[in-house]
């Protein structure tokens, strides 16, 4: 049974989990803390918000986390959720909302979740007064909520949010839709049964009282449900958790993995906000974008790191929709998995133009002679076959016959056969080239372009 009404600061509980991946750990404590802030797990990593922490000190460690604690009567009290390695204190979730979530999956229900993209922190009342609570609403509070131990203060408000140009850091939450609120349980409560409806908040800043007006947002509509797979690269729709630890607006597609296609050309863990100039602000448009881009064809990326927001980036990509399967997998619920479906066929490229460089200028009569033949060798592979030590090598060609457009190689630049050669002709223009031969014991691989480029 969940019995969340049985967590009670003293209670001897017993943590039965698989701790530290051993099958069937039990651990013993106490539970000291019922209303610990959410640990924090570093900027970028997942952090819980809005919901006060259980703890005790039964040095849980990895494994554990999702197991169930226990009181002495077999009660479901709490949810282990996460340890400090350098102690022992051990961190549960406590089970009001998930209680709730279970019994509406019971039945078969959906699991609303709202929210104003704001982040509260509980205060203790001596604290709050510096906020700005007057001792006359504290009184008020003491009297009407008489087990309160303090207030929510907001700590950040979510740019472009659903409260945004409505409540600012440092406001004290007092009442919701007429109703005292100074816990996150009874917040996340009406929060959750409103979504898509307004509701009246009463605040102190800095002293005066104040009644705002805020619609509740979906908060399954901030969390990615959906990815997109192309040039071994993933990528889905910049999520609230980030969004708040780095103060942006929710928009634009984080590059979770770089892959092959992205690797040279974004940062890692960037967020993409253009293709080609135009916005992208989700994943579908993200996909739509993909759609319209020839394959082997370049391709503008505008992206900003969270870290440096005002710092955009503009680079140059390749569309690769040959060695890699191009599809976009959306979660449904209620099935294992997250099912997939093709992007739509590449279009076709256009044909290049013909384009003609001039060599650089070279002294001596050897070098005169053949400074025309020589071009750069770029060669990237997909997948490290044939033990490569690599996946990017680069190296100088001859052209050998150029009717044929045949390049003569080392086996060092062209390690395998299976990559895509890129040939560079006098510092300035770059061709796209394949590769013909490899031969077994000599240094020797030959690339074939087409003249006519």
């Amino acid at each position: 049974p969940l019995r969340p009404d049985l967590a009670v600061q003293g209670t001897e509980i017993r943590l039965v989990g698989s701790d530290a991946g051993e099958k069937v750990s039990i651990l013993s404590g106490t539970l000291a803390r019922l209303d610990r802030d959410a640990p924090v797990y570093g900027i970028g990593r997942y952090n819980d918000f809005n919901t006060f922490y259980i703890q005790a000190a039964s040095s849980s460690s990895g494994g554990s986390s999702g197991s169930p604690v226990l009181d002495v009567h077999g009660n479901v009290i709490a949810l282990n959720a996460g340890s400090n390695r350098r102690a022992a204190s051990s961190f549960f979730l406590p089970l009001p909302r998930i209680k709730r979530a279970l019994g509406l999956l019971q039945m078969g229900n959906e699991v609303s979740r709202g929210s104003i993209h704001v982040t509260f922190l509980h205060k203790p009342y001596d604290e709050a007064s510096r906020y700005g609570l007057s001792p006359e609403i504290e009184s008020e509070l003491r009297q009407t909520q008489p087990d309160g131990t303090g207030v929510l203060v907001v700590d950040r408000v979510l740019k472009a949010g659903k409260a945004d140009g409505a409540l600012e850091p440092g406001d004290v939450l007092l009442e919701v839709n007429g109703a005292h609120t100074t816990e996150f349980v009874p917040l996340e409560a009406i929060l959750d049964d409103e979504v898509g409806q307004e509701i009246r908040l009463k605040i102190s800043r800095g002293g005066t009282v104040m009644e705002k007006t805020v619609e509740v947002g979906d908060l399954h509509a901030v969390s990615p449900s959906a990815y997109v797979e192309i040039g071994d690269a993933v990528l889905h729709d910049y999520p609230y958790q980030l969004a708040r630890h780095y103060e942006l607006p929710i928009g634009g597609v984080q590059v979770a993995n770089r892959g092959y296609m992205f690797k040279n050309s974004v940062p890692a863990k960037s967020v993409i906000t253009h293709i080609d100039g135009e916005p992208v602000d989700s994943i579908s448009e993200f996909a739509e974008a993909m759609e319209r881009i020839p394959d082997r064809t370049d391709f503008r990326i505008r992206t900003i790191v969270p870290s440096e927001p005002h710092r955009p980036r503009v680079s140059t990509a390749r569309m690769d929709r040959n060695w890699f399967p191009a599809r976009i997998c959306r979660r449904h619920d209620g099935q294992r998995g997250w099912p997939c479906e093709g992007l739509a066929e590449a279009p076709a490229g256009e044909v290049p133009e013909p384009v003609t460089a001039r060599p650089q200028q070279v002294k001596g009569k050897i070098a005169e002679q053949l400074a025309d033949a020589f071009v750069r060798v770029d060669f990237e592979i997909p997948y490290r076959t044939n033990g490569v030590y690599g996946a990017n090598f680069s190296g100088i060609g001859v052209v050998v016959d150029a009717k044929k457009g045949l390049v003569l190689v080392d086996r060092d630049t062209v390690t395998t056969g299976l990559g895509d050669v890129t040939l560079v002709f006098a510092s300035s223009v770059e061709v796209d080239g394949e590769i013909v031969a490899l031969h077994p014991r000599h240094n020797l691989a030959l690339i074939q372009y087409s003249p006519s480029t």
